[in-house]
């Protein structure tokens, strides 16, 4: 999947944290805290993905919603509800 911005931002500042001369305790903090933020944001994303799925489904645009489910898939919290979809949407044609 590709990364959005936010993603790459989170990264890249979790990079530069490792890097910096602080202490390895405010380090570890700093960085707990973006990989918080980061996971949240990629649960949100897959949240997005899997309810456009679902829409997609309803409306009967079912190339859309197994191309949103696969996204959606990709997220441990969704892998399985994803994976139900599709099997539902490829069990339709």
């Amino acid at each position: 999947m590709i990364k959005s911005i936010q993603e790459e931002e989170i990264e890249e500042k979790i990079v530069e944290v490792k890097a910096s001369c602080l202490s390895e305790e405010r380090k570890a903090k700093l960085i707990l805290r973006k990989e918080t933020q980061l996971r949240k944001t990629l649960l949100t994303k897959a949240t997005a993905f899997y309810n456009a799925a679902a829409g997609f489904f309803n409306s009967g645009m079912r190339e859309k919603a197994v191309i949103c489910a696969q996204k959606a898939s990709q997220h441990p919290s969704f892998g399985q509800k994803a994976e139900e979809l599709i099997e539902r949407i490829k069990g339709m044609k």
